[in-house]
């Protein structure tokens, strides 16, 4: 296929080469995503708004039956953390920009000038003054959330 750089033709690259750049992309995602899922698992139980209970509740045995990978080891940190809150909304921005940048190859790829994409009249609309022109309208949905969840990302 054509390969194109700031929307002008620049090489033949392999139509596999252009696939596996957003399957690895987000292979890489999912692997952050996990890694996050694994590092911000972490049992809170047994703590109060600022120091451990005084009730000797079995802290580890409680987090091992609620599924939590590990405990808290201290108090004070574990009650003013919200590491897990900007690491998650990270990782998910980032797999997010990929999937923005997938959706707009898509709907370049499904333009009259590249053709590339033929989408099935289910998942485009037609314009109210061209009958003939279909828009890829699932993919400027998708685009459309994902500037949403971006733009909350920054804002937090």
């Amino acid at each position: 296929m054509p390969g194109y750089t700031h929307l002008q033709l620049a090489q033949p690259v392999r139509s596999s080469d252009w696939g596996l750049s957003f399957g690895m992309a987000f292979a890489t995602d999912l692997k952050r995503l996990r890694e996050v899922a694994k590092r911000v698992n972490r049992s809170l139980p047994g703590y109060g708004s600022l120091a451990e209970n005084p009730f000797g509740i079995g802290r580890e045995t409680m987090a091992e039956e609620l599924g939590f990978d590990g405990l808290f080891w201290n108090t004070m940190s574990a009650v003013a953390d919200r590491d897990f809150v900007v690491e998650t909304m990270q990782s998910g921005a980032r797999l997010m920009q990929h999937m923005s940048r997938w959706a707009e190859d898509m709907i370049i790829y499904s333009t009259g000038e590249f053709r590339f994409i033929i989408l099935a009249d289910a998942y485009s609309t037609g314009s109210s003054l061209m009958p003939q022109k279909k828009n890829p309208t699932v993919w400027n949905c998708w685009e459309g959330r994902v500037e949403g969840y971006s733009a909350k990302w920054q804002a937090s």
